[in-house]
């Protein structure tokens, strides 16, 4: 009988790559669109929780490849007249839709080849921060809003009446987080714990410990990504660092530092084309393209 095990090494074949560019002012969230070969990025020049900044999104292609062919175009912004975007700060790609977590409302955009088509606004008025998206497999969407320590989620989220309701304010600064069979993983930017919530009995169920203190010095752990074999990367925002994290290490080990020296993270997405993270950076305007681990089997048992 053969097992297979998670046993992970450093892919040594893909080094740090950077895409810098005059024209992104505080990158926050980025997503590879499959159907362009490119990157979605969203774009900002106020504060993530302002109303009234400019922002918008714009396409990257092929940044990472050699030669390297950056196009950089502008898929919508909120110049001119239109003012349907402020603070993007985090994008989900649910096939032919984009959606937008945009400081306190959530825009929907229809996307055709290059073209972003807005859809429908869905006003917040009692959100004070959102912070992070996660899309379940019946549709449902989470978010979190990170200063009133409540997360939300939005039902019939492309009919003509979406329903907004609170799923929880038992978490402590939600930040980011990630849905898999039927949970949410949801990290505290003020504790050094997942929080997990039961998305079936609409219920937290525990909260895991990452590290040996609850309590997170400065801002903590902001956003995650799941890599190729189901190990999570978790971003650190107060210690510019990346942690790696197996939800089978619950209660028997912390986190492990993976990556330091990130100037000023904003997020982190999972590129499986690369096996890589790309991590947007507010004060260097970057993206950086940082290996991820990659798996083997192990040997016959």
């Amino acid at each position: 009988m053969y097992r297979f095990s998670l046993l992970l090494f450093i892919a040594t074949s893909l080094y740090a790559q950077q895409v810098q560019n005059p024209g992104l002012d505080r990158p926050s969230s980025v997503l590879y669109y499959p159907e362009k070969q490119a990157f979605m990025v969203s774009n900002m020049k106020g504060m993530e929780n302002v109303a009234d900044g400019y922002a918008e999104i714009v396409l990257i292609s092929s940044p990472f490849e050699k030669p390297r062919r950056n196009v950089f175009k502008v898929l919508h912004s909120n110049s001119g007249k239109r003012k349907d975007l402020h603070a993007p700060v985090k994008m989900i790609l649910d096939n032919k839709s984009l959606i937008v977590g945009d400081s306190k409302q959530i825009a929907l955009f229809d996307l055709d080849g290059l073209s972003l088509k807005p859809k429908k606004l869905i006003p917040l008025p009692k959100v004070k921060h959102l912070k992070s998206m996660a899309l379940t497999d019946n549709g449902d969407l989470y978010f979190t809003d990170v200063l009133a320590n409540k997360l939300y989620k939005v039902k019939n989220l492309y009919s003509a009446e979406p329903e907004v309701e609170l799923a929880s304010n038992k978490i402590p600064k939600p930040s980011g987080m990630i849905y898999r069979d039927g949970r949410l993983y949801i990290l505290s930017l003020s504790k050094n714990l997942m929080y997990v919530y039961n998305c079936q009995t609409a219920k937290p169920e525990r909260a895991i410990k990452l590290t040996s203190k609850t309590d997170s010095d400065g801002e903590g752990f902001l956003d995650l990504c799941e890599g190729a074999e189901g190990e999570l990367y978790l971003l650190h925002k107060s210690r510019e660092s990346i942690y790696l994290f197996d939800l089978d290490w619950s209660s028997k080990r912390g986190v492990r530092l993976f990556k330091d020296g990130v100037v000023t993270p904003q997020s982190i997405y999972y590129y499986p084309e690369k096996n890589a993270l790309m991590v947007s950076q507010y004060f260097t305007n970057t993206i950086t393209l940082i290996p991820a681990l990659k798996s083997r089997p192990s040997v016959k048992e």
